[in-house]
């Protein structure tokens, strides 16, 4: 199942209006661009990749050729068959050319897929089995829309389905004379957590920033670039051709991921450094890291326009005044010695 979750979050990155998860006879099939990326069965996984698929790869996850499929839609896919006990393997062997398959396939559609199919439950359950919270596509249910009556459900989703739109038209320059765009906060507070993420995150990318800075000085922002994981770089290389010609060099920090921001801080070759930045007792790396699996699931479905449970909201607040209190008490520990 962790290749199915990370195949979601990878899918929800790119487009979170074009896919779904579907529950079928031969197994939880992730659709993306309505086009099947990834299917996991009793006996048999399959997974769409843009080949070719080396000998060593398909001799390691024990896949026939033979059973190879193509599809003509997105040129250069495989969907390649083999032992679902293999399926720890592919994450390693196969996640760059499953990544590109669902970046092309995302590309040829310009339209919402439909959800009809699409299985809320389903998305539940993969969560449950890898132990952390995963994204639905924009779906727009109200929470506990499972017990509510047929009539309330549809009143309450076609309102979160206007605001949905309303969005989007503004993000596309209508309504120009209205307030600036936001998302519709559905439950109190909501925005104030978006507003305490928005100042860890700024916390976070300039101790990023200061770190690489410190021990690597005009090199900071090459070095940046090397220590982000290689399962991250085909994303983080297409966020970043985004960036404006002649921006500052450091502003490659802004294209990072808030879930990309520990390990480049905690990089081998400055962690000494990034450590003296938090206070505490408790290893660093493993409170930031347990911060940030708090907050990051909570920021994107706020940015994807979700309704939140009250208890993540709380959550994700209290991790990040966790965070932000870490890395003052380390400044003023450091005023404090300066001084």
């Amino acid at each position: 199942m962790d290749f199915l979750a990370g195949a979601i979050e990878n899918a929800d990155e790119e487009r979170s209006d074009a896919w779904y998860l579907r529950d079928t006879s031969k197994g939880l099939r992730l659709m993306t661009a309505r086009l099947l990326a990834c299917e996991v069965g009793r006996s048999k996984m399959r997974v769409s990749v843009i080949g070719p698929v080396a000998d060593e790869v398909r001799a390691a996850l024990g896949s026939d050729p033979e059973a190879d499929e193509e599809f003509k839609l997105v040129p250069g896919t495989l969907l390649i068959t083999f032992p679902v006990e293999h399926a720890s393997r592919a994450q390693d062997l196969l996640s760059d050319g499953f990544n590109s398959f669902v970046d092309l396939a995302m590309a040829r559609v310009r339209r919402r897929v439909s959800l009809e199919d699409h299985v809320p439950e389903a998305v539940t359950y993969v969560a449950s089995v890898v132990g952390r919270e995963l994204p639905q596509p924009e779906h727009a249910l109200p929470l506990g829309w499972e017990s509510m009556e047929y009539e309330e459900f549809l009143r309450e989703r076609r309102r979160r389905m206007a605001d949905i739109i309303r969005v989007a038209f503004r993000q596309l320059g209508g309504e120009q004379d209205a307030p600036p765009v936001t998302p519709p906060w559905f439950l109190p507070g909501a925005e104030t957590v978006w507003q305490r993420i928005g100042e860890t995150e700024r916390a976070l990318r300039t101790a990023v920033r200061e770190v690489y800075v410190l021990r690597f000085g005009d090199s900071a922002a090459a070095r940046i670039e090397a220590a982000v994981p290689e399962g991250d770089r085909q994303t983080f290389a297409r966020n970043l051709a985004r960036r404006p010609a002649g921006s500052e060099p450091l502003s490659v920090v802004d294209y990072l991921y808030l879930g990309q921001l520990t390990p480049i801080l905690f990089a081998l070759d400055v962690q000494q450094e990034a450590r003296s930045r938090f206070s505490g007792a408790q290893d660093p790396k493993q409170r930031l890291l347990a911060a940030v699996g708090q907050i990051a699931p909570v920021r994107n479905e706020i940015a994807h326009v979700r309704e939140i449970d009250p208890d993540r909201l709380l959550r994700a607040s209290v991790a990040c005044a966790d965070v932000l209190d870490t890395l003052k008490g380390s400044q003023v520990r450091k005023d404090a010695t300066n001084g």
